[in-house]
């Protein structure tokens, strides 16, 4: 008897497709977010770069100027 329903659960498991969605959901989720990881930590490393250049050129354009406090 016990052996029978096991069979019965057995077939259930293997052709029901009732939580398919919700893996191939989480699924896609998931590979999105490795894409999106490794998208971010290359724009962070243009950013970077960029700023890097900004303050470059501000401290170029400012090395022989000295401001001083009008009273």
């Amino acid at each position: 008897m016990k052996l029978v329903a096991l069979t019965e659960f057995m077939d259930r498991m293997v052709w029901e497709e009732d939580g398919q969605g919700l893996v191939e959901y989480s699924l896609t989720i998931f590979l999105i977010a490795i894409v999106l990881v490794s998208s971010l930590s290359q724009v962070q490393v243009s950013l970077s770069t960029i700023y890097t250049r900004i303050l470059e050129a501000f401290n170029e354009t400012n090395q022989g100027t000295s401001v001083s406090p009008t009273n």
